[in-house]
């Protein structure tokens, strides 16, 4: 079960890290998001994002069972969505650590965000804020992270 939260949560981050919209086949979508079954994408997709299907062939009819070969899909992800994407996002990785925690400078390395934007995010979620010491590994100094 871990081993599937993981999975879904590095689906979520590379959703997130690419652009708002963008086109793709349904097996080179697969391929992007590091082999996920197509099925899982898709679902994934639906729950983040407006999709719509184009058909990249001639206007040939198809078999029911014919696999979506020539199908593109057209995802395009809404500021709403993308905050519902970064709230499942911090939300996944808090309850999958072992202290059900996770420093702001951690995430933000992460989602390529400031840690000042995440803490709203956080608190949305309802995560207590604290600070606490770290050490800058170059200059040995100590700063609330």
């Amino acid at each position: 079960m871990l081993l599937k939260a993981l999975v879904y949560l590095d689906t979520l981050i590379t959703l997130y890290r690419m652009p708002p919209a963008f086109e793709f086949a349904i097996t080179e979508l697969s391929q992007r998001f590091r082999g996920i079954k197509e099925e899982a994408l898709e679902l994934v997709l639906q729950k983040f994002c407006t999709i719509s299907l184009q058909d990249k062939g001639e206007n040939m009819r198809r078999p029911k069972n014919a696999g979506p070969s020539k199908s593109h899909f057209k995802v395009q992800r809404s500021k709403e969505q993308g905050k519902t994407l970064m709230l499942h996002i911090i939300g996944l990785m808090v309850h999958l650590s072992t202290t059900h925690s996770a420093k702001l400078s951690f995430l933000s390395r992460i989602l390529k965000r400031e840690a000042s934007e995440l803490k709203n995010y956080c608190v949305e979620l309802g995560l207590r804020l604290e600070a606490c010491k770290s050490k800058d590994r170059e200059t040995g100094k100590e700063f609330d992270d």
